[in-house]
């Protein structure tokens, strides 16, 4: 089977493991930017199934083009969310399109809430970590904190900046990478600037480096105000990170009521109820993130689903 795979150059991190597997029974051809008529209908010509990553300006004019292959989309928080990215929604002819994977059930009931005059087929497949990749951390604990997030108000960092100046004995490994919001950027960087036991890391890092970081982490934690999967806090529980995750609206669906916390100061209070456990006690806690992931968000069995579901629709 020829698989065509339509993502822009920035969205590659969710589909990758999904294009690798594929690579192994498949003919994949993928395109990035420019995304041009003719560069798409030129790849449609060649392959039996189209795959489209993220829905945006690439699929609007993907589905301008005639019907000839079946075309599935995959959605995730940021485009079906985004008031910038909703007119690529209303301005794309969805008849066009044989099905739609959503991360999880409440992005997918609120989507066709949302729009429903678009009658697609849906279908709900998680996005997982690869267990053999991000590995349990060794069974030492040096009161690390880590957070892993674009600079952007809806991850909003600076509470977990600012809890750090109660936190002297800790160290914060701010894992973020700048983006649109420069006021925010700056408003970030002049709070680190003033504290010593913050290390900001603005670069991307390869995989492996990337694992190495989660392993040096103790707590990880997300004060996002919504998300659609969170692989980074998957990622971190993966690795055997203590991780507390902000209550944002459906986020009990998606993980452990006990690592939720209301605000800030609950989330402190978490910290140090767990920095007064002995070594025997956290590591039955990073066994227990770990499981978590084992048991409900397996990338191999959701990049297993996505390939066959891909067969199917052919």
């Amino acid at each position: 089977m020829r698989v065509g795979v339509l993502c822009p150059k920035w969205g590659f991190t969710f589909i990758n493991p999904v294009i690798n597997e594929l690579k192994k029974k498949h003919q994949v051809e993928t395109i990035s930017e420019p995304f041009t008529h003719v560069r798409m209908a030129n790849l449609v010509s060649r392959v039996d199934v189209v795959f489209v990553e993220w829905i945006g300006q690439h699929l609007t004019e993907l589905c301008e083009l005639p019907k000839l292959k079946p075309i599935i989309v995959r959605g995730h928080f940021s485009d079906l969310r985004s008031r910038s990215w909703g007119s690529w929604i209303r301005m794309t002819n969805w008849e066009k399109v044989d099905l739609i994977i959503f991360t999880n059930k409440f992005l997918m009931d609120e989507f066709f809430e949302n729009h429903k005059n678009i009658k697609v087929k849906g279908k709900v497949i998680r996005l997982g970590v690869d267990l053999d990749v991000f590995k349990l951390k060794p069974n030492s604990y040096n009161r690390v904190i880590g957070f892993n997030a674009f600079i952007k108000p809806v991850k909003d960092p600076l509470p977990v900046i600012e809890m750090m100046e109660t936190l002297k004995d800790w160290i914060l490994i701010l894992k973020a990478t700048p983006s649109y919001d420069k006021m925010l950027e700056n408003k970030v960087s002049l709070k680190v600037c003033s504290m010593n036991n913050v290390i900001w890391i603005k670069d991307w890092l390869p995989l492996n480096k990337l694992v190495e970081l989660y392993q040096s982490m103790d707590v990880f934690v997300n004060n996002s105000l919504a998300e659609g999967q969170g692989v980074a806090i998957l990622e971190a529980m993966a690795c055997g990170v203590y991780t507390l995750i902000r209550n944002w609206k459906h986020a009990e669906e998606l993980y452990p009521k006990e690592l939720l916390f209301r605000d800030i100061n609950e989330c402190r209070q978490k910290i140090l109820e767990w920095d007064s456990k002995s070594n025997d006690e956290k590591r039955e806690i990073s066994i227990k993130m770990r499981e978590f992931v084992e048991k409900n968000y397996n990338g191999r069995r959701y990049v297993k689903e996505m390939i066959e579901t891909i067969e199917r629709v052919k």
